[in-house]
């Protein structure tokens, strides 16, 4: 929520108001001190637009004046309750997702505008994301030049996972700290729309329905919403003209040509190394079934779940070259060699067949799931047993 006495806070109070008020009046209001309003009378300026501006009213105190187009659209920017209760978490999150989204700099001036902050706060809020970034990637860095904006530079395929990343954890905190009543899909939707990305969710839902009919394609609720936002995230990248430094490997078989073909026919028309981008990310997240004979019941369909998800994101991993270290990946190979001799030479069928590498820190992770798939399959068996004696 906003904090009293913030330079947008005493914005909103004085844009709302019809008369000049005092300082010692806007101080009561805002629970802060005369000198606290007076110290950020600069900011709150910085916040207008136009020829609008805080006109002191000889001893009656200041108002905010100005033409009323540019008034009109101050109160109904200031009036938007869903940017303006914006806590300092969720307004980061949303201005990096703004800069990852973009191709060109965006201004502190238009950031600060946008959120009904000052340009100080924007400044510490770049500063935010320039550390997580660094600690959470390792190819993008945030560039900022005086004068012209700040923007990313980085390994694209990465700059689009993150987006991703950033927008479910939004969907989530909005879920958890809002404390509305909806689904987890009603709540991406509801990022979708703040970011301006909502335009073509349905489309993007057309498009993975069609590829689970006609290509067979199934995959996971998780991976289901991974791939429809990467569908959003690449249309709009591809519209920025934001492309694929590298060349993406990526077989061109029947399949591949279907794929294509329901895309541009829902008017996503991407170019080569997008679509290969959203081909492959579709093959690797697709639901993993038949790792075994198995009986399903609730807590097996739960570990394969999340060993689609741990494969899913091992690929992630791989492409950035992010590797793990598996402190007990000598106990797994003495205690389950069996087990682990499976793994790989599946896994190496999966590398030849979708052009990936995990390495062997990750293969021992994945034995450690079908390990444990294997032991509740086995409990779940029924056997029939007849019992002979003589009574």
């Amino acid at each position: 929520m906003e904090k009293k006495g913030r330079p947008e806070a005493i914005v909103r109070y004085l844009i709302n108001q019809e008369k000049a008020v005092t300082i010692s009046k806007i101080a009561e209001v805002m629970e802060v001190s005369e000198r606290t309003v007076q110290n950020r009378l600069n900011e709150c300026q910085n916040l207008l637009i136009g020829n609008v501006e805080i006109e002191k009213v000889g001893n009656k105190g200041i108002r905010i004046t100005g033409d009323k187009d540019y008034l009109d659209e101050i109160k109904h920017r200031f009036g938007n309750q869903n940017i303006n209760e914006n806590d300092d978490k969720e307004r980061r999150m949303l201005i990096l997702i703004d800069i990852l989204l973009s191709n060109k700099p965006l201004s502190m001036q238009d950031i600060s505008f946008k959120y009904f902050v000052s340009v100080s706060i924007v400044q510490r809020d770049i500063d935010w994301i320039a550390f997580y970034i660094d600690k959470n990637t390792r190819t993008i860095e945030v560039i900022r030049k005086p004068k012209v904006g700040v923007y990313v530079e980085g390994n694209e395929a990465e700059i689009r996972q993150l987006i991703e990343k950033n927008i479910l954890c939004l969907a989530n905190y909005y879920k958890v700290d809002h404390h509305q009543n909806v689904v987890f899909d009603e709540s991406i939707a509801y990022v979708l729309k703040i970011i301006g990305l909502d335009c073509h969710l349905q489309s993007a839902i057309v498009v993975e329905e069609m590829i689970r009919n006609k290509l067979n394609r199934f995959l996971t609720d998780e991976a289901r919403k991974e791939f429809i936002l990467q569908i959003l995230i690449s249309d709009r990248r591809s519209f920025e003209h934001c492309k694929f430094r590298n060349n993406i490997q990526c077989d061109q078989n029947k399949e591949k040509e279907i794929f294509d073909k329901i895309l541009a026919d829902n008017r996503f028309n991407l170019d080569d190394m997008d679509k290969k981008y959203l081909w492959l990310r579709l093959i690797r997240g697709q639901y993993i079934k038949r790792i075994m004979d198995i009986c399903p019941n609730d807590e097996i369909d739960y570990l394969i779940d999340n060993l689609a998800y741990h494969i899913s994101q091992a690929d992630k991993r791989s492409i950035v070259n992010m590797s793990p270290n598996n402190p007990i990946l000598s106990d797994i190979k003495k205690q389950y060699g069996n087990f682990y001799s499976m793994t790989l030479t599946t896994l190496y069928q999966m590398e030849k067949k979708y052009n990936i590498k995990l390495n062997e820190d990750e293969v021992g992770f994945i034995t450690i799931y079908i390990c444990a798939i294997y032991e509740k399959n086995i409990r779940s068996k029924k056997c029939s047993v007849l019992l002979i004696c003589d009574e």
